[in-house]
């Protein structure tokens, strides 16, 4: 609520109306930097709408104790399906839930909306930390693990800085967020179009050098 009053006045000045909703909760957590975290949030939020809108700040006690149930069933579910079918043959369907997170942002605008943005995401993350932890040692083996993992880290520091750089010049660009979200969809669906390749390209790899 304070974070929302702060910015109450600026999001008035955009034609942004802003409210508090729902009850007050108790989270454990660096107030300090809990504000930051929000002011960012509120901040960002505020500017994407350039033509104006509603900000509402509501809090559901039940939310954060009913994704983690479901993250964690989802790595248990997904570990089976690798032992089964490989990590390769998982790899296109990937980014399908961060697709459909993306779309959920781009096209709901209703306040059941976030709450089920973050299930898709929570699957998202699961799904990928299960799969990427498999796939390395199955595709490279054990011996250039260390090697592969300090890359592909890096390229994940890379694209997490430019990300954000990303959406604000696009917010600059009077490109909306809704525009801006089923855009990343979209690019969600072509990135798996071409795991779908590269997975195929592995297995087919994989096979010669079984059979060499």
């Amino acid at each position: 609520a304070e974070v929302v009053e702060l910015h109450r006045a600026w999001a008035a000045e955009r034609g942004v109306a802003t409210s508090v909703e729902g009850t007050e909760a108790f989270v454990l957590a660096d107030a300090g930097k809990l504000r930051r975290v929000l002011t960012n949030l509120v901040s960002n939020a505020i500017q994407a709408m350039p033509e104006g809108g509603r900000l509402a700040r509501a809090w559901s006690a039940w939310c954060g104790a009913a994704l983690l149930p479901l993250q964690r069933r989802l790595r248990l579910g997904l570990g089976a399906l690798i032992d089964r079918y490989s990590a390769r043959a998982l790899l296109p369907f990937m980014l399908l839930p961060l697709t459909a997170a993306c779309l959920v942002l781009g096209l709901i605008h209703d306040r059941y909306a976030a709450f089920l943005f973050m299930a898709l995401l929570g699957i998202s993350n699961g799904f990928v930390a299960t799969l990427i932890g498999a796939l390395w040692p199955e595709v490279y083996g054990t011996r250039y693990l260390g090697a592969v993992r300090s890359v592909v880290f890096a390229l994940m520091v890379l694209s997490s800085a430019l990300g954000p750089g990303l959406v604000g010049w696009l917010i600059d660009l009077k490109v909306s967020f809704d525009y801006q979200m089923v855009g990343m969809a979209a690019y969600c669906l072509v990135m798996s179009g071409s795991l779908t390749f590269i997975a195929r390209r592995v297995h087919r790899r994989m096979e010669l050098q079984g059979a060499g």
